[in-house]
């Protein structure tokens, strides 16, 4: 997709923590950041989904509730989002 086209996506967002290793899923607008130029963009968050840490346990499965990346299908067509890749 092109730099300057605005689009709202979805994805299982990540802290990048091996040792917290939190995530979260969430649906954002992306557009392009024309102050600053390609390739930056600005992300407004329209959803979240719950958050987790410990994700390497699967949290989740316990709680008997839908993992990121299930809570995340759920909405994406509310929200006319795609999968970020």
């Amino acid at each position: 997709m092109p730099w300057g086209e605005e689009r709202i996506v979805g994805r299982v967002w990540w802290c990048q923590d091996e040792t917290c290793d939190c995530t979260q899923a969430v649906i954002e607008k992306i557009t392009p950041n024309l102050e600053a130029g390609p390739p930056w963009i600005r992300r407004e968050r329209l959803w979240s989904g719950t958050f987790y840490t410990d994700s390497w346990e699967q949290p989740w499965k316990d709680e008997k509730k839908p993992s990121p990346k299930e809570e995340l299908q759920e909405h994406l067509a509310e929200y006319g989002a795609v999968l970020e890749e």
